[in-house]
């Protein structure tokens, strides 16, 4: 079944464009905006942040496989573990939080907003490790609040960066995580300053997608579909 007509899309594609969905980022300013970071004298070891769902999908052998190597290495950080947990006994996860247990600031899914907003604020580095991925709203709510993100190269990832990023914040195999994460904490001070995570994120924010939408509505309404729609 999914391998029928295949000779329509391509006339589906040309009279088709991808809107990104609209984030609710203002509610992540609630309280103050960057006054949440503690100065990073109070922090020496960089803040890892894990916020997406804890299923396979979303890599979490790899992030704590990462993680492990890290300590190995001798590599410093502290940890924050949140995002929906599907399954709060997965294999995973139990394992990871009692041997993570010392370099962990949080652990567990965040109810209310406002400790979902400090949490964030608080994270240096925001780690993704997914296989499948339609966007990606927990990745733009870390930038938003000022994480650096390290990605890999693929599904929406690549898309959601401008390409001068890429080479700092998407990394190509799983393999090479560990890695790449290591270099990030190593010259963190360096980096954040060149990055405008927050601006990036920014783009994503109902304020301003929604008039995109008013706009491609109004535009297939009229029976136009140009290719400026492209967002």
């Amino acid at each position: 079944h999914d391998h029928r007509e295949l000779d329509l899309i391509d006339a589906i594609a040309s009279k088709s464009v991808v809107l990104y969905p609209g984030v609710d980022l203002a509610r992540l300013d609630e309280g103050g905006s960057g006054a949440d970071r503690p100065a990073s004298e109070a922090q020496p070891a960089p803040v890892l942040l894990w916020n997406s769902r804890w299923e396979y999908d979303k890599g979490p052998e790899t992030f704590f496989g990462a993680l492990r190597e890290l300590e190995a290495r001798g590599v410093d950080f502290r940890l924050i573990v949140a995002g929906e947990a599907i399954d709060p006994q997965a294999p995973a996860f139990a394992a990871a939080r009692a041997e993570f247990a010392p370099r962990t600031v949080h652990w567990g899914y965040v109810p209310d907003l406002e400790s979902y907003r400090r949490l964030l604020h608080q994270a240096d580095i925001v780690v993704s490790a997914a296989i499948q991925e339609f966007f990606g709203i927990a990745v733009i709510e870390a930038m938003y609040c000022g994480c650096v993100p390290l990605l890999p190269r693929r599904l929406s990832y690549p898309e959601l960066l401008p390409a001068d990023y890429h080479p700092v914040c998407l990394y190509e195999t799983d393999a090479d995580l560990a890695d790449r994460l290591a270099d990030l904490i190593a010259n963190l001070g360096q980096i954040r300053p060149r990055l405008a995570v927050r601006d990036v994120a920014a783009q994503y924010d109902w304020a301003r997608m929604a008039a995109r939408y008013d706009a491609a509505f109004e535009r297939v309404a009229a029976g136009e579909v140009p290719d400026d729609m492209v967002q």
